[in-house]
């Protein structure tokens, strides 16, 4: 089985826009003005206003946007609150084009499929939290991309075409939310 980073521009814009699209419901509530506010180990952090979608029936909200040359998709598990901030979230976020290992999110091919997947860098604004954290307590499906030789290892979130998405994501966002809460 080959997997092939997807780093092209267009693949890359086209699978956002499938993601989105599988998120897009009616029952979906929007909460305006949420201040969206992350920290690092390394840094303050910062953060954007911003509208987040709602799924009660998921208990999940999440936000697309834009940053520093990448796709920002925050997801989070306890509904904010208009014009309130939000801090404890999961980024999965992916690169405009070509491969940034600073970033987490990616896309991949898996036998002709799209499949979203994530480094295991993660922030949390306390030490300890991070990569190395991640591995040693991540207990989901991984697989690892060759790429210009190097050898990485990614969390496999799922299929970008799969109904089950939404709930792939939900999973994964919990599973960090745990792994950030044992610091």
């Amino acid at each position: 089985m080959t997997i092939t980073l997807i780093e092209n521009k267009k693949e890359i814009d086209r699978a956002i826009e499938i993601l989105e699209k599988r998120f897009h419901a009616p029952n979906n509530q929007k909460i305006p003005n949420v201040k969206i506010s992350y920290r690092t180990e390394k840094s303050e952090g910062g953060g954007s206003r911003g509208d987040v979608f709602w799924s009660s029936k998921m208990h999940l909200w999440w936000h697309w946007g834009y940053a520093n040359k990448r796709y920002w998709n925050c997801f989070g598990t306890k509904k904010p609150c208009n014009g309130k901030i939000v801090e404890q979230f999961v980024e999965i976020n992916i690169p405009f084009r070509g491969t940034d290992h600073k970033v987490a999110g990616a896309f991949a091919k898996k036998n002709e499929k799209t499949v979203l997947i994530h480094s295991g860098i993660i922030g949390g604004g306390r030490d300890g939290i991070g990569k190395t954290l991640f591995w040693k307590k991540y207990r989901g499906k991984s697989i690892t991309i060759e790429i210009k030789g190097k050898k990485y290892k990614y969390a496999m979130i799922g299929e970008i075409n799969s109904p089950r998405i939404k709930i792939n994501i939900r999973k994964f966002v919990e599973k960090v939310q745990s792994i950030k809460n044992l610091v």
